[in-house]
């Protein structure tokens, strides 16, 4: 429905996109356990880390047309 299935798309993910955020991964603040107690990349200054936040599009568009009503 929104094309993320499609051939150039699938292609980008996995050869570009996917490879560039596994380069990116020992630089990024990650979350473990059921506390999510968060953990910093070692050996890293502060300035150098990642923090990577993402966002569910269903969420994101669940405030359009509040005007209309049942």
């Amino acid at each position: 429905m929104d094309g993320h299935e499609c051939e150039d798309i699938m292609k980008y993910r996995h050869e570009v996109y996917l490879p560039k955020m596994l380069d990116f991964e020992h630089r990024m603040v990650h979350f473990e356990g059921k506390e999510l107690t968060q953990v910093e990349p070692s050996n890293l200054i502060p300035a150098h880390q990642l923090k990577v936040y993402y966002h569910d599009e269903c969420c994101f568009h669940a405030s359009d047309d509040m005007s209309n009503a049942w």
